[in-house]
């Protein structure tokens, strides 16, 4: 007969983000919070938002930045 070795779970190994204080808003949370308030659909502004990051059209304060051509 085979034996299992089980392994007990370390909790000092956790997730290194656990734990931290919250920083603040980034600015794609504070622009889907305004966009939320101007009526948009919340599933919508969190792609609008998303989208608008990657472009990196979004300021730290969640603003949009307008990119001249």
């Amino acid at each position: 007969m085979r034996e299992t070795q089980f392994i007990a779970h370390d909790s000092s190994a956790r997730h290194p983000d656990i734990g931290k204080p919250n920083p603040g808003k980034t600015a794609v949370s504070k622009k889907i919070g305004h966009l939320v308030r101007e009526g948009t659909p919340q599933r919508q502004a969190v792609a609008m938002a998303m989208s608008m990051q990657r472009a990196g059209r979004l300021t730290k304060s969640g603003d949009y930045k307008r990119v001249g051509r």
